[in-house]
């Protein structure tokens, strides 16, 4: 997972449709989402690899240069339902796979 987390920072930042302000803040959403990754690895490693899958897809598609729209909105509903089973047994992670969510909506992604 370390080699996802470094390949979406750098995907991320060298991203020219992201603004600084909000590079900043989603490399920093995407760094908790990875400590919370980790923990849930040690307890469940096929569903952390599902969420950094769709981590990764939808990086992919938000840095991705055209519409994205149809496999963005995929890769976010992916990301989102690979964590609803867990928001009570691991709250953080849901709450940062929401934070990233929402952060993407308000900004027009």
């Amino acid at each position: 997972m370390k080699s996802s987390l470094e390949n979406i920072k750098a995907r991320i930042s060298n991203s020219e449709n992201l603004k600084k302000l909000n590079k900043d803040e989603l490399i920093e959403l995407v760094d908790e989402l990875y400590e919370e990754l980790d923990q849930l690895a040690h307890t469940d490693r096929q569903r952390a690899d599902s969420v950094d899958g769709f981590a990764t897809a939808t990086t992919n598609e938000v840095t991705r240069d055209g519409d994205t729209s149809k496999t963005l909105d995929f890769a976010l509903k992916g990301l989102s339902s690979s964590v609803e089973e867990l928001e009570i047994s691991h709250p953080r992670l849901a709450s940062v796979v929401n934070r990233i969510c929402m952060m993407l909506s308000d900004i027009g992604i």
